[in-house]
């Protein structure tokens, strides 16, 4: 259904321009949440102008159960507004702020716009697919805890390091060097390994160097 008796404004070729100039799905919606403007993106993924925001995306999947039965039972009341459980566009327009969020939909991790426009009632939405950003932040966090985990229980020094340059590294350092750890970090291993080891090996290698002499004991350190 096209709800053209709720709207005032119409697409103009200005905003197709400028929405199409944002490389993710967009919108231009009243507070009453109809779109009045969508770029190419947005209408592929079903937005159309006159169409409610939170009706034709995922197709009221994201309104409360209250607001589904009662729709279910009486139809859509166009004078009482409906949003999305996450929506935060009545936020944004009453600080004249933007507001971004991130949520999970389905397997997609999405960055989340709303964005007050010139025009009182009027806001920019739209979002961005942060899916395989936040995979990638995910293996990179799974990646250093197991690091810590193993570090920890190792009796040799080990650091990350990256062209020389200490990134993090294990307890086990401040025995073998004398350096607290909050001064290793940042440190380069040129500092610490002797000269004829620096000679003879790149810091990039992933190789056992001989740390300084610790009483009786030679100390080591692994590079990974």
């Amino acid at each position: 259904m096209i709800y053209d008796s709720y709207i005032n404004v119409k697409s103009s070729y200005s905003n197709d321009i400028l929405l199409n100039a944002i490389p993710h799905p967009a919108l231009l919606i009243r507070s009453n949440r109809v779109i009045i403007a969508a770029n190419d993106l947005a209408l592929k993924s079903g937005a159309f102008i006159g169409g409610l925001c939170w009706k034709e995306y995922k197709h009221c999947k994201f309104l409360s159960d209250k607001d589904k039965s009662t729709i279910n039972t009486n139809g859509y009341d166009y004078h009482n507004v409906l949003s999305c459980d996450f929506c935060k566009a009545d936020i944004a327009l009453e600080n004249n702020k933007s507001i971004k969020i991130e949520k999970k939909i389905d397997d997609t991790f999405w960055e989340i716009y709303w964005v007050p426009a010139n025009e009182d009632d009027v806001y920019l939405h739209y979002a961005i697919d942060i899916t395989e950003l936040r995979k990638t932040q995910i293996k990179l966090e799974e990646s250093n805890r197991r690091f810590k985990q193993l570090s920890e229980v190792s009796f040799e020094g080990i650091c990350i390091h990256n062209n020389g340059i200490i990134l993090d590294c294990n307890k086990r350092m401040e025995t073998i060097f004398g350096y607290k750890m909050k001064e290793l970090i940042g440190m380069s291993l040129l500092k610490l390994i002797s000269l004829e080891t620096n000679n003879k090996y790149n810091l990039n290698s992933n190789l056992i160097f001989s740390g300084r002499q610790v009483g009786i004991k030679k100390m080591e350190l692994l590079l990974i």
